[in-house]
Order: C-alpha cells, then sequence, then structure tokens
C-alpha cells in the first residue's frame, strides 16, 4: 500500500506542477501580447526591421510567413512576390544604416518612411490598426 500512495502522491505532484506551469506559460504570453498592443507604429517597423536584417534569406526560406507583425494580405503579396531586390528594404541588399520617420496617423492607418542608406529609394510602409495593434500591410518603393 506504500508504493501506491507514494505513486499517487507523485501523479497528484506532476499535475499540480504542470498546472502552474501552464499558467506561467499563458501569463508570459498574455504579457508580451499587451506589449505588442502598445507598439507605436514606428516602433513596430522599427522591431520588425531589426528582426529582417538578422535573417539571410528571408523570402525563401518563409521567414515572413511567421510574422505576427504584418497583415494576411501583405504575407500573401511577399509570398507571391518575385521581384529582382529585396521588397521591404527596396534594393538588393540590407543597408548598413537606416532611419524611421515619426508615424503620421490617420485614424486605422499609419504612414512611416523608412530610408537605407546607400540606396536610391525609400520604403513607404502602410500599417493598418488590428484588433488593437499596428501591423504592416504594405511596403511601396520610392525613388
Amino acid at each position: 500500500m506504500d508504493t501506491v500512495k507514494k505513486v499517487a502522491i507523485v501523479i497528484i505532484l506532476f499535475g499540480v506542477g504542470v498546472v502552474f506551469g501552464s499558467w506561467a506559460v499563458a501569463e508570459n504570453a498574455s504579457k508580451k501580447m499587451a506589449e505588442k498592443k502598445e507598439l507605436a507604429p514606428d516602433q513596430v517597423v522599427a522591431s520588425f526591421y531589426q528582426k529582417w536584417k538578422k535573417e539571410n534569406k528571408p523570402l525563401s526560406d518563409g521567414f515572413h510567413t511567421f510574422k505576427s507583425d504584418m497583415t494576411g494580405d501583405f504575407k500573401e503579396y511577399l509570398s507571391g512576390f518575385s521581384g529582382s531586390f529585396n521588397p521591404i528594404t527596396c534594393s538588393a541588399s540590407f543597408p548598413s544604416y537606416y532611419s524611421i520617420s515619426p508615424p503620421v496617423i490617420e485614424g486605422d492607418n499609419a504612414t512611416v518612411i523608412w530610408n537605407g542608406s546607400g540606396i536610391e529609394g525609400k520604403a513607404n510602409i502602410g500599417l493598418k490598426l488590428v484588433n488593437g495593434r499596428w501591423l504592416i500591410d504594405s511596403v511601396s518603393c520610392e525613388e
């Protein structure tokens, strides 16, 4: 009988641990989502470009399909893109330095200008407010 009691205690403790562990993970995820909801459009763009810069081949490896800071329409656009340049940076390579303008917000839409050093054009980034979060919805290249 002692063995049965010990096994029962272990099972109960394991179950309690799983419940508390799951609660901690859910709490952490909830905090991170709340932090993302509070990001201004220019902060969303800065975060996105920092991550994009670290990727070797973000379009060909499907990196963009997992991004939570883009709208579904923009992900589809990137998935079907077949140009000879990077549609995110508006150039063939990622510049060593870039700047991001303050956002221009008009209702549920915002525009941020991303300008990379040493490239001919700049990127006008369009964002939409979706469920309380700013998401990148378009990038149009300008010379």
